[in-house]
């Protein structure tokens, strides 16, 4: 994690909104992403953003994310951020 923070610093990332993107997320853990997302304070953005895929949609759908078809419904329509790489291509 601190590569990744060490990377962003030198790209120059402060006061900006970071989205993570590409085929390299699908080799990352929900709980890396977050992760990453949470340590925006120490790399400088604002926010860091990853999109929805099939990983975050399945969490969505564990007893406690019982929205996940209504959410899922919502991404079909072409709303919300929604990953197109990889495995993820049409799981939603």
């Amino acid at each position: 994690m601190l590569t990744v923070t060490e990377m962003l610093r030198k790209k120059g990332v402060v006061d900006k909104f970071v989205e993570f993107h590409g085929d390299g997320l699908a080799n990352l853990p929900l709980a890396d992403r977050a992760t990453i997302a949470n340590m925006a304070p120490e790399y400088g953005s604002t926010c860091g953003i990853f999109p929805i895929d099939s990983e975050r949609c399945a969490t969505l759908s564990s007893p406690a994310g019982c929205a996940s078809a209504l959410i899922r419904e919502h991404l079909r329509q072409g709303a919300g951020h929604v990953a197109q790489s990889g495995r993820d291509r049409g799981a939603l």
